[in-house]
């Protein structure tokens, strides 16, 4: 998912979402449309918009032949324009592995702060299942993860010993 942070609406004509990491062959770009509204969310479903129950996707699109790969991606943002492309956020590379999220359980990788680079390993943790939820997976289990809402790892949390608030001022 993606989260604007922003008072304005996005338009997303010419952002695309791709990884760098994988063989050609797998490698996958996905063309955004549509507009993500102030403080709000977009919603990137593969396949069809019942990879997530009870949430509608604002896009839903194969990724590649093999989905993501659960050895991790590196995933960049970027806007295409005439004169050249800008890179909007980045997923670090983790030595092939997702930096945060389980594969055993299926804890997804969230972002604990929006306002700080996507490219720091430091600002991804493991979703914490307990404190937050939302919606079921297409065979109506229950998801560790917050598709479309505030992740939960953003709300208070201690990182390097050091509090900070969901706005990334100490606390």
């Amino acid at each position: 998912e993606l989260y604007n942070r922003t008072e304005h609406e996005i338009a997303l004509d010419e952002w695309i979402l791709h990884d760098t990491d994988a063989p050609e062959d797998s490698r996958f770009s996905i063309t955004l449309s549509g507009t993500i509204p102030a403080n709000s969310y977009y919603l990137i479903e593969r396949t069809d918009d019942d990879t997530v129950n009870g949430i509608t996707a604002d896009l839903s699109v194969p990724f590649s032949d093999g989905g993501l790969n659960n050895d991790g991606e590196h995933l960049l943002l970027e806007r295409v324009h005439a004169h050249g492309t800008t890179t909007i956020d980045a997923v670090p590379e983790c030595h092939h592995s997702w930096c945060a999220g389980r594969g055993s359980g299926y804890a997804t990788m969230e972002r604990v702060s929006p306002r700080v680079s996507g490219k720091k390993v430091t600002n991804w943790r493991s979703a914490m299942h307990a404190l937050k939820q939302n919606g079921t997976d297409e065979k109506g289990g229950a998801i560790s993860g917050t598709p479309g809402m505030r992740n939960s790892v953003n709300h208070l949390v201690r990182v390097s010993g050091v509090q900070r608030g969901d706005d990334g001022t100490l606390k």
